[in-house]
């Protein structure tokens, strides 16, 4: 058997004592080489969390892939930060110092840390608002404002309560188009809140979602007039994010918590 180090790491968490039980966990696995992408999948689902990020190192940097429990996907900003953080907590990295690169299927990861928050410098994701929202009205059965379609396809409510309210097994979820499905509304203590349901990855709903507020960032700047927000997502665990928009980039900035540490070990 070889013995893997292994971290399971809240990302975007909350404050007070009880921070790590707020945010999104995050398995991360660190090897000297990449598994087969089979043994990959099968430790995610293992692990049952929303992501597992696997990392080796590679130049200045670390190639990173990340797995729900039941496929790969392209972007996952909590498990990056997650990443981080295991890699400092492990003292293979100091990103107060100097940001850690992450590289990626489709570029270029940058993550810093400043002033206790871990900064991400992700692509800012466009999208195509969408003219008709009574179809998605039927079949969710709640009242939709707007509605933008990219990677995800984020559903604009009333209020905030509509959002805390939204039950993740609605069976009309699973019928919409996009990846995951998110919903959103202006806060009453944040800029905005969301939340965000992911069925076609095994996620019946995401405690935190970075990549998703690559999108948001982009639909409330452009509702709100702004370039920075204070998001919070209003899942069950419930997550913090500091949001700058710059041009084509965002900068996501959050906090970070050790749950767990220990090894994994696989067959040879």
């Amino acid at each position: 058997m070889k013995r893997y180090p292994y971290y399971e790491v809240s990302a975007f968490t909350t404050a007070g004592q009880n921070a790590v039980f707020s945010g999104n966990p995050a398995g991360v696995v660190l090897l000297d080489e990449l598994l087969p992408e089979s043994t990959m999948q099968r430790v995610a689902e293992q692990n049952n969390l929303a992501e597992t990020a696997f990392l080796v190192p590679e130049g200045d940097g670390y190639r990173i892939r990340w797995f729900t429990p039941t496929s790969e996907i392209d972007l996952c900003g909590h498990a990056t930060l997650g990443s981080a953080y295991a890699l400092t907590l492990h003292g293979c990295a100091k990103p107060s110092e100097k940001p850690i690169i992450f590289r990626y299927a489709g570029g270029t990861l940058e993550v810093a840390q400043e002033r206790g928050l871990f900064s991400m410098n992700f692509p800012l994701m466009g999208g195509e608002r969408l003219a008709d929202t009574k179809a998605f009205e039927e079949l969710l059965g709640t009242r939709i404002e707007e509605a933008y379609l990219g990677r995800d396809l984020v559903l604009v409510l009333p209020s905030e309560e509509s959002v805390r309210e939204f039950s993740p097994l609605n069976p009309g979820i699973s019928k919409l188009p996009g990846l995951g499905c998110i919903v959103t509304a202006r806060g009453s203590e944040y800029d905005f809140v969301s939340r965000a349901f992911f069925p076609e990855l095994g996620i019946v709903e995401d405690p935190v979602t970075g990549s998703a507020h690559c999108f948001l960032a982009f639909i409330w700047g452009a509702k709100l007039g702004k370039e920075t927000f204070h998001a919070y997502q209003a899942s069950p665990r419930g997550g913090e994010l500091w949001l700058q928009t710059q041009g084509e980039r965002v900068i996501l900035q959050g906090h970070a918590r050790e749950y767990l540490r220990g090894e994994i070990a696989l067959p040879g």
